[in-house]
């Protein structure tokens, strides 16, 4: 994910946890559909984001059988998915917002 990309997304995931709607999960383009999964599954499992149930049925109907938990690593691997970095980035975000 490029610098821009990733400023995109986070702005994206910013407006979302306050204003969150599904279609928009569904229909997002900034980034492959693999690293929104991810993003969703990871977004999912953090108590500070919200949406948690939303999100991980958006996933599992944008990629079938992402709701299963057991399979996040080797999700977020073929991704490259940094869950670090991303959460650090989007909670200074959030905070600075």
């Amino acid at each position: 994910m490029t610098r821009a990309t990733e400023a995109a997304f986070l702005q994206f995931c910013m407006k979302q946890r306050d204003a969150f709607v599904p279609e928009e999960w569904q229909q997002c383009t900034v980034v492959p559909r693999q690293e929104l999964v991810v993003t969703m599954l990871f977004l999912a499992s953090v108590v500070w984001f919200g949406h948690s149930k939303a999100l991980v049925d958006i996933a599992a109907k944008l990629r079938p059988g992402a709701a299963n938990m057991t399979n996040f690593p080797e999700l977020v691997k073929a991704a490259q998915f940094d869950c670090s970095r991303f959460s650090n980035n989007l909670r200074r975000a959030l905070n600075h917002a």
